[in-house]
């Protein structure tokens, strides 16, 4: 059935929990989120795809908050965009943002991020990685790279511009 007028059908392009939208999108496709809080179920979302995650604002409906990391993993992950989110990690040895090896590139922009021991953590292998008007915020490092003992030097670019960090 259409979901409140807007001619979104749920299990087909509207669905209850945000792990069932980013499981059914479509490669490339855009999962909007409507304002409120979710949890992540095992305290994580597993990107496995290329996509966007949004949060959808009207004007003072509030915030976009999630509880949980969002860990975008292996290589089938050519892009993810992640955008006007409040993410909080849900375990106190995870990032709010994991950015595994072989990813694409990944674009966070317009969010808070707040992690133990880092707000962000990126593996050495990406395709790039944006990190623009956010807050982020950590009991540790706020933005991390992080890689094996024989591992080369990382060699995705990270952009950052106009965040704010706070180490708690």
């Amino acid at each position: 059935t259409p979901f409140q007028g807007t001619g979104l059908t749920f299990g087909y392009d509207a669905f209850t929990t945000v792990e069932e939208a980013i499981a059914n999108v479509a490669s490339g496709g855009c999962v909007q989120i409507v304002a409120g809080h979710y949890e992540a179920p095992g305290g994580e979302w597993v990107v496995t795809k290329p996509m966007a995650i949004l949060g959808w604002q009207a004007a003072n409906d509030g915030n976009v908050a999630l509880t949980g990391t969002i860990r975008a993993g292996g290589m089938a992950v050519g892009s993810l965009l992640i955008g006007n989110l409040v993410v909080t990690s849900a375990d106190d040895s995870k990032a709010a943002l994991i950015v595994e090896d072989g990813v694409g590139t990944v674009v966070c922009l317009n969010s808070v991020l707040v992690g133990k021991p880092a707000g962000v953590q990126i593996g050495v292998y990406t395709g790039g990685v944006t990190l623009q008007n956010n807050d982020i915020i950590a009991d540790g490092t706020c933005v991390k790279c992080v890689r094996a003992g024989s591992q080369a030097a990382p060699s995705g670019l990270l952009y950052m511009g106009g965040n704010a960090f706070e180490a708690l």
